[in-house]
């Protein structure tokens, strides 16, 4: 099975929604200052994107 363009494209915008709710969270928080804690933050949400892609195809 493999995406679509159109499926690689809604991937990266629910990273980058999930990466804004989970920066939400940092109220303040400067991540320019920070780049590390923000590289976390992308492999977080990701690791969420994954787990919900294996949760939908019944892998989890």
């Amino acid at each position: 099975m493999a995406l679509t363009s159109r499926g690689r494209e809604a991937i990266e915008r629910l990273r980058a929604t999930r990466c804004a709710s989970l920066t939400e969270f940092l109220d303040g928080w400067d991540p320019e200052l920070q780049p590390e804690v923000m590289a976390m933050i992308n492999d977080l949400a990701k690791r969420c994107i994954d787990s919900d892609g294996q949760l939908m195809l019944g892998v989890a």
